[in-house]
């Protein structure tokens, strides 16, 4: 399946479920008659459309409860920021390239996304040589100073995001809740989803990169193409995925 089918089955699901969650209780529901499918289009970077018909007497109430109801129900929210679900969530979608760019694949945003939240989840192993001592959730790795643009705590200790970096994430989110689930929609669900689960580390087997030995997976990443962060960190080879989505990413040395 290429990339572009696989967007169109994934946001044609994502439509799928939600018309049945809306019709799933009929008895006392919202719609005891039922929704019809009558006609539905998908398309690469596009807001689907849905055509439905409302079972039982239609007006014109039925049809907008309906519509507010397929809003509602779709609609994607992020997790409150001062939680650790809520900062990656935000980390990863500040990080990972968008559907935006023409180089967008989801499924490599996936491993980008898995191979993010592996170097936060390892940082917190060792916080001290990542500038976040004494660190005891993944907050305080990612608003660690001078760790990830953008991320920081005020004196309060609450996280705090950059001005510009919420912006873009504010657009993420409004791209994915404008019209039905499309390919924003499914970007930022993953990144929600990845957020919120134990996820395996891309790089767990690299445990030796040009003879020097790593303790393997994910320690960090920065753009392709710009400056190594040094220290102990290690690139890890484009012959063994360490590029994605135009991020290099890095182990540690042993």
């Amino acid at each position: 399946m290429s990339k572009s089918e696989l967007d169109v089955y994934e946001a044609t699901q994502q439509i799928l479920n939600t018309l049945s969650r809306i019709t799933q209780d009929r008895a006392g529901g919202l719609f005891p008659h039922g929704v019809t499918l009558i006609d539905l289009e998908v398309s690469v970077g596009d807001a689907a459309k849905v055509h439905v018909k409302v079972e039982g007497p239609a007006t014109a109430a039925r049809e907008q409860m309906f519509r507010d109801t397929f809003a509602a129900l779709a609609r994607l929210a992020l997790p409150d920021l001062q939680t650790d679900d809520g900062t990656v969530a935000r980390m990863l979608l500040a990080e990972t390239l968008t559907p935006a760019s023409s180089s967008y694949d989801a499924a490599q945003a996936q491993t980008s996304m898995n191979a993010m939240k592996s170097a936060v989840v390892h940082r917190l192993t060792k916080p001290s040589d990542f500038g976040a001592a004494g660190a005891t959730n993944h907050r305080d790795i990612i608003c660690a100073p001078g760790q990830f643009a953008g991320f920081s705590k005020n004196t309060s200790g609450e996280v705090v995001v950059d001005a510009a970096i919420e912006a873009n994430i504010d657009d993420i989110v409004n791209r994915a809740n404008t019209g039905a689930p499309g390919v924003y929609y499914a970007h930022l669900k993953m990144a929600i989803d990845t957020a919120d689960s134990t996820v395996t580390d891309p790089f767990s087997a690299i445990t030796s990169v040009g003879g020097v030995a790593t303790l393997g997976g994910t320690w960090g990443w920065r753009k392709a193409g710009t400056a190594a962060p040094g220290g102990k960190l290690v690139a890890i080879p484009t012959a063994s995925g360490g590029v994605i989505l135009r991020n290099q990413f890095y182990t540690l040395k042993v």
